[in-house]
């Protein structure tokens, strides 16, 4: 499989999903469907992010538009934000385009759920703000 799915993190908040070369929108949504899984059997009550890194996989399949719509209008109640690694000019624009051209709920959602950034430590850095500001919340 070309996109492996694991908890980032010890305290199950965090999944980390990694592409390979060769990634199929199929193998995107079964590891989408493993994520809800792991993300519906934790025994906390917290939002569950995920850092999917394309780092080493930035090529993107064709019909890869419509299958991300699709994931982005499925959502669990406990799902945070996804944070997208492209070191890639082309992803960038690819997702804000996708953003752009989506119908109005589905826009809403892609900018609620979803963000892309340069570097895993940029990726990092902002699932572990989203965690920090939710549990001070819940303090």
């Amino acid at each position: 499989m070309s996109i492996t799915v694991e908890w980032f993190d010890t305290d199950e908040r965090i999944i980390l999903l990694t592409t390979s070369k060769g990634w199929t929108t199929d193998e995107l949504e079964s590891a989408v469907a493993e994520t809800r899984k792991m993300s519906g059997g934790v025994s906390h009550h917290k939002l569950v992010h995920a850092i999917m890194d394309m780092r080493k996989g930035s090529s993107v399949p064709r019909n890869i538009a419509t299958r991300f719509r699709k994931i982005a209008d499925t959502q669990l109640p406990n799902a945070g934000a996804t944070v997208i690694v492209a070191n890639s000019g082309f992803i960038h624009s690819l997702f804000n385009l996708i953003t752009r051209l989506s119908p109005g709920n589905i826009m809403f959602k892609i900018e609620k759920y979803f963000s892309v950034v340069s570097t895993f430590e940029d990726a990092e850095r902002r699932v572990q703000t989203l965690i920090n500001n939710e549990d001070s919340v819940a303090s």
